[in-house]
């Protein structure tokens, strides 16, 4: 598998609702430089966000396993750092899901042997990759906040 682009709607004040979530929740560390990057969230955290992730899991083609997800908004030069999510499984999956995405917010780049490739992110626009795959967010250079919900088709880590 390689990277797969879907277009997906989102519902109405989804966005509010996770913009929201900054003023109440903390941010922690993981590939970001800057920016407010959320826990881990499962299917329980935020039941408003369940339609969303329903659509996530039937155009990923996942039924039955457990979903992690996260927010990140970013900011400024805020970025994430190259990183993979690979938790030594097999033919796992994570995707990212674009909400909110100013001119200039930074193109989301994979690296396929050596070789760097690049997306432009718009609001709805769903990516799936292998889990494996090593990619980075660059610098939202745009007026506005970069604000996008990650997924990893895994078991929720203890």
């Amino acid at each position: 598998m390689s990277v797969r682009l879907v277009e997906l709607t989102l519902p109405e004040n989804f966005i509010d609702n996770v913009l929201a979530l900054r003023g109440i929740a903390k941010s922690v560390k993981r590939s970001n430089k800057g920016g407010w990057h959320s826990e881990r969230c499962n299917r329980k955290t935020y039941p408003w966000a369940a339609p969303v992730i329903d659509k996530v899991q039937t155009v990923a083609g996942v039924t039955g396993e457990d979903i992690t997800y996260w927010y990140n908004i970013n900011t400024g030069s805020d970025y994430n750092e190259w990183h993979h999510h690979d938790r030594g499984a097999t033919d796992e999956m994570c995707g990212v899901l674009y909400l909110q995405v100013p001119e200039n917010a930074g193109y989301f780049e994979y690296e396929i042997e050596k070789e760097i490739f690049q997306i432009k992110p718009y609001a709805g626009l769903l990516l799936l990759f292998p889990d494996d795959l090593m990619h980075r967010v660059l610098p939202n250079e745009g007026d506005g906040q970069r604000v996008s919900m990650a997924f990893n088709f895994w078991k929720m880590m203890k």
